[in-house]
């Protein structure tokens, strides 16, 4: 913050720096610049920073289409509020527009005011209220401080806090106004983040209530850990198999550690023991494990980008196998395999 006089100033639209947000989205601007049209009425809030970066063009401005030219060690104004009379002001092409300079002594107290003029103005989002929780955290203030600032428990601070650690895509449906900070939270427990954008999104698509998205959260952990755990007895069996020099049983492991992979997007991992399994069960002459192995090293070239190799490998999988040489069920069970 540099120091200046307070009270009104005229001030460029356009080269007004804004460089952090308490609101989500600029929603309704086109009815809004109509409302400006004649003329921006209520002056925006400013501050008065020295910039300390390299000089170059930022995408610093309340329009974000347009950057905005910047020299290391010069003196600009930064918008704490006013985004959208600012970006109307820019889209109407107003060489300036009314502005109020203030002086704050911290970060956290100039994000403080601006949430406290948005909240007043009734505009804010449950995501705009976590932007903000972020940018007092971000300014150094602790939990408590914060709860403190915005008269907020610590709870509800920590709630907020908390959807940070989230999947881009899944803090895009919070933003967008799909997905509630609270149900956003629930998710947090599922550190893969495909996972978690996957679970969300069904979540929106089936209208999941909070206690639906709970159990789905659980049904999925209980789900990982069952393959946890059959993954770590596959490989106590597949130690013992080779210690033991049992090759059917190693080649029935590695298809089930395979299967565990691909589950896992280990994909990779997958065609390097599904090889290892067609290798095996080739050796051995066992056409119903040889097809399993196929089945699951074609899989893994699809899920890959492997096409060719992958239809070849299913290819093989039922070219290997013949109704007279595993009977009419178990030919059912490979078709119904490769179709999933």
């Amino acid at each position: 913050n540099v120091p200046d006089e307070e009270g009104p100033v005229d001030v460029d639209p356009t080269k007004l720096l804004v460089i952090f947000d308490v609101r989500s989205n600029v929603q309704d601007m086109d009815e809004f610049v109509k409302k400006c049209a004649g003329g921006i009425e209520t002056p925006v809030k400013v501050t008065k920073m020295r910039y300390m970066g390299e000089t170059g063009s930022l995408p610093v401005s309340a329009d974000p289409k347009v950057r905005v030219n910047v020299k290391h060690g010069e003196d600009y104004y930064v918008l704490v509020f006013g985004r959208r009379r600012t970006r109307a002001a820019i889209t109407l092409k107003f060489k300036t527009i009314s502005a109020v300079l203030k002086n704050y002594e911290s970060w956290s107290g100039m994000v403080e005011a601006a949430y406290v003029e948005n909240d007043a103005r009734a505009e804010m989002t449950s995501y705009d209220s976590a932007v903000v929780v972020k940018n007092l955290r971000d300014g150094g203030l602790l939990q408590d401080e914060i709860a403190a600032r915005l008269h907020w428990s610590p709870g509800r601070v920590s709630q907020y806090l908390g959807i940070w650690e989230l999947a881009e895509p899944v803090l895009k449906l919070v933003r967008d106004g799909l997905l509630t900070v609270t149900a956003a939270r629930i998710l947090r427990p599922i550190k893969d983040q495909e996972a978690q954008t996957l679970l969300a999104n069904r979540a929106v698509e089936k209208g999941y209530d909070e206690d639906t998205l709970k159990e789905a959260v659980k049904n999925y952990q209980a789900k990982q850990a069952a393959r946890a755990e059959a993954g770590e007895l596959a490989s106590r069996i597949l130690r013992e198999s080779e210690r033991r020099n049992d090759r059917w049983a190693q080649a029935m492991m590695l298809i089930v550690i395979g299967a565990i992979d691909l589950w896992e997007g280990r994909t990779g991992a997958a065609l390097e023991v599904a090889n290892r399994s067609v290798s095996l069960f080739t050796s051995i002459g066992d056409p119903t494990g040889l097809q399993q192995a196929l089945t699951l090293s074609g899989r893994g070239h699809l899920m890959s980008g492997y096409i060719t190799e992958g239809l070849e490998m299913v290819d093989r999988a039922v070219g290997d196998l013949t109704i007279d040489t595993i009977g009419p069920q178990s030919m059912m069970s490979v078709a119904s395999s490769i179709a999933r």
